[in-house]
């Protein structure tokens, strides 16, 4: 579980330059609670801490321990960023409030955290970690539910993640596994940062060629719910990746999303052709995307 979230963050943590250490107890009980529901927990928590080293003058670290407590499993993750401001460790979960610039975060990610680990029975807490800035502590409950686990690092996700997760009391939202393809690191940060602050799981490529590659590693009943890939590459085009999917009877073609500069609508009409994917122009707005994303994800597979 936990190797999976700093698996899927790996990118992101190396080009920030921050050290990890994971920390954990072998042998720990089983809990109640969907694997999907805790990762969504804990990947809302490492982003967190992402976001505050990322304004944090090396070094960074981020620190990540799992322990048994008084029948409950306790898993800890701490960084030696700027801290929550005082006063403010009974707000940082509550929805819509954020610390950040505006623009920068919708203000949810910890208040999901939160709602999932209050469904589960278990409690979250903010305090000041050995560090130097925030350390988040996340109790649940031990239970004999197979359904849940911390699973080994011989676990691996296999399929697209639909389980739904609290927002606030009243709501949920589904997580998303999404490919990002894009050969401007700007544009991958962009969208990794925007989309895993919403609660989805981001993969990013570099090229047409590792899109590919990551894709061949899917399983066959599950894999990305949705592919936003550049128009135009080195290498391996956006046009020729959904070529290249359709040719295999792949239906991730059908999942995909083109991204372009070319300010020529015509043109791209025309490149596109018969592939009739759904087409987004940059410099775009991260919320018009969202809204073609989860279309696009709606739709059938």
């Amino acid at each position: 579980m936990l190797r999976h979230v700093l698996a899927v963050r790996v990118s992101a943590l190396r080009n920030l330059d921050i050290e990890v250490r994971f920390d954990p107890q072998e042998g720990l009980p089983r809990v109640r609670a969907e694997g999907s529901a805790l990762e969504q927990v804990f990947l809302n928590l490492v982003v967190n801490a992402e976001y505050a080293l990322e304004q944090t003058p090396s070094p960074r670290a981020l620190r990540i321990t799992t322990s048994l407590v008084e029948g409950e499993v306790r898993v800890e993750v701490e960084d030696n960023g700027a801290g929550v401001p005082p006063g403010l460790s009974e707000r940082v979960f509550e929805p819509f409030f954020t610390t950040k610039p505006a623009g920068e975060g919708t203000g949810f990610g910890l208040a999901v955290a939160a709602g999932v680990v209050s469904q589960l029975g278990g409690t979250i807490r903010v305090s000041e970690a050995e560090l130097g800035g925030a350390r988040f502590s996340v109790w649940i409950p031990v239970g004999s539910d197979s359904r849940a686990s911390f699973p080994g690092p011989e676990s691996a996700w296999s399929g697209r993640p639909r389980t739904e997760v609290a927002e606030t009391a009243e709501d949920a939202v589904v997580a998303l596994q999404i490919l990002v393809v894009d050969d401007e690191p700007s544009i991958r940060r962009a969208l990794n940062r925007y989309f895993t602050r919403l609660g989805h799981l981001v993969t990013v490529a570099e090229n047409g060629g590792r899109a590919l590659e990551l894709l061949d590693q899917c399983s066959p009943t599950g894999g990305y719910d949705v592919v936003l890939s550049d128009l135009n590459m080195p290498g391996t085009t956006g046009i020729e990746l959904i070529a290249a999917l359709q040719a295999r009877g792949d239906d991730h073609a059908d999942r995909c999303i083109l991204m372009t500069g070319n300010s020529s609508r015509c043109e791209v009409a025309r490149a596109v052709g018969a592939l009739d994917a759904p087409v987004v122009f940059k410099p775009f707005d991260l919320d018009e995307v969202r809204r073609l994303v989860e279309r696009v994800a709606s739709g059938p597979h």
